[in-house]
């Protein structure tokens, strides 16, 4: 995983209606990223 990637980091993330949405990283744990949506998804 990149070194960049951190909480609090603002993210573009795929989305099947949107094609794309912003998100920011909420919780980093090992090689999973935890996704808080401006739409209010959380992806993991």
């Amino acid at each position: 995983m990149p070194k960049n990637i951190v909480i609090g980091s603002h993210v573009w993330v795929g989305d099947l209606e949107l094609v794309w949405i912003d998100g920011q990283i909420v919780n980093v744990n090992g090689e999973e990223v935890e996704i808080q949506t401006s739409n209010g998804k959380t992806i993991s």
